[in-house]
């Protein structure tokens, strides 16, 4: 079986510009909720 494809990394190899989110509250609906936002 082959291995998965990293798509942050072929990004960073492309140069292309990568936005993501750090999520600092001990909260499971938080967590949820950025979990849908569409960052991988």
């Amino acid at each position: 079986m082959p291995a998965p494809k990293n798509a942050f990394k072929q990004a960073l190899k492309q140069k292309k510009p990568q936005i993501g989110c750090w999520l600092g509250l001990a909260n499971a609906y938080t967590a949820e909720i950025a979990g849908t936002a569409g960052f991988d």
